[in-house]
């Protein structure tokens, strides 16, 4: 009985003003509005919870790709024929993971040098890249490489391609004069002096402090 008289009491209470008023006429509403913020802010704390648990897999994944398949081989502990097999089969989730590109790239490296840097390697590049972040540093790192790759394998003008995404992507700022020194390097290699002349000019009016601004007069000497 008290407690009913109490809620009375507070119903009086707020009847006495306008806004207590229209409280007292929306009650459920109000509930059902309460209750929907609460649901969602739990949902978001689950939510949440398992977006960091999945991070720390995918990190605990990475780690463990790392020690026992890119140490291995860049020490000489595993043949270039097993590594590549074991690249092969990470899954998805873990290609172009931005922890890994370094480790990528050194093996890269090391199968070029031992002259073992297959087309299935050039897939598998590829398709690192195609799956990581737009404008990140490790996709740039990533994309110059597998620049290269295409033209070592005669396919310059996917190598053109991929620089000019790269001159034309206002949010990197790094490393422009190589990716523009390339555009001209490739650009006389296909004999298109119209390209050749527009991207030197880029680069003589953004980079002419540059090492590779010196290096595209060297390519441009006959063409100027």
């Amino acid at each position: 009985m008290a407690v009913n008289q109490d809620v009375q009491s507070i119903e009086e209470t707020l009847n006495k003003t306008d806004f207590g008023h229209v409280v007292n006429e929306n009650k459920v509403a109000i509930l059902i509005s309460a209750a929907v913020v609460v649901l969602g802010i739990i949902v978001y704390s689950v939510f949440a919870y398992m977006q960091k648990s999945e991070r720390l897999d995918i990190l605990d994944q990475a780690y463990a790709l790392e020690t026992s398949v890119f140490e291995p081989f860049l020490k000489d502990e595993l043949a270039p024929l097993e590594y590549k097999k074991k690249l092969g089969d990470i899954s998805n989730d873990l290609r172009g993971n931005i922890n890994l590109v370094p480790s990528f790239l050194a093996g890269l490296n090391k199968l070029d040098q031992a002259g073992k840097l297959d087309s299935a390697m050039k897939d598998m590049t590829a398709d690192w890249f195609a799956k990581m972040n737009q404008g990140s540093m490790g996709r740039l790192f990533l994309g110059l490489r597998l620049s290269a790759i295409y033209e070592d394998s005669g396919e310059v003008e996917k190598a053109i391609t991929l620089l000019e995404n790269f001159a034309n992507d206002s949010n990197l700022s790094l490393m422009q004069d190589k990716v523009h020194f390339d555009l001209v390097r490739l650009s006389v290699q296909m004999k298109d002096t119209k390209k050749a002349k527009q991207y030197f000019e880029k680069l003589k009016s953004d980079h002419q402090g540059s090492q590779f601004f010196k290096y595209a007069k060297v390519y441009m000497s006959g063409l100027l």
